[in-house]
């Protein structure tokens, strides 16, 4: 909003599991890892977020501020004369969906490599896991989680339908893979 009234653009990071199904014209965002930033770093952003809500507004803090931020959406809001059910009704409806996939650890090595396999020939990112491209808004995240035995899978579609599919589709692969 304050990009638009300003006709500037604002600086946004974002993870790479966030859904990236929704265009902003007004906003360049980045996709990247997120973890372990400096404080250098997360200033070359007006704003650091995660899909979840957790917002940094640098203007304030190089943290996650959950009292200024909503202080600042509502400020922006006011501002902006909107109302929160217009900017909900604004939001397209897609599918987004977080799952956890059993894995042991022993397994998770190979997990990326059958991922990796079925990537081919298919746009793919080894960023934070791997991303799979299933066609212009649909995809799939794999990361292994580090500490406990599963898979984290996050998963973006146009539709329920196609999004469910989609997580029975590698929850099948997955639990194939395991087995041989």
């Amino acid at each position: 909003m304050e990009a638009k009234a300003s006709k500037s653009k604002k600086r946004v990071l974002l993870p790479t599991w966030a859904a990236d199904i929704v265009y902003f014209d007004d906003l360049e965002i980045e996709r990247g890892q997120y973890a372990n930033f400096k404080a250098e770093e997360m200033k070359k952003y007006d704003l650091v977020a995660t899909g979840e809500g957790n917002f940094a507004f640098t203007e304030f803090a190089t943290h996650r501020d959950s009292m200024y931020a909503t202080l600042k959406i509502l400020e922006m809001m006011l501002n902006n004369d909107v109302k929160l059910s217009d900017i909900i009704n604004s939001i397209p409806s897609f599918y987004y969906h977080t799952s956890k996939a059993p894995c042991t650890q022993s397994l998770k090595g190979k997990m990326m490599r059958m991922f990796l396999e079925d990537a081919k020939d298919k746009e793919s990112s080894t960023l934070d896991g791997v991303k799979i491209w299933l066609d212009k808004n649909d995809w799939i995240l794999m990361i292994p989680n580090q500490y406990n035995d599963h898979l984290n899978l996050y998963i973006q579609a146009e539709n329920d339908e196609k999004g469910e599919a989609i997580l029975a589709e590698y929850t099948a692969k997955i639990k194939k893979w395991s087995n041989t």
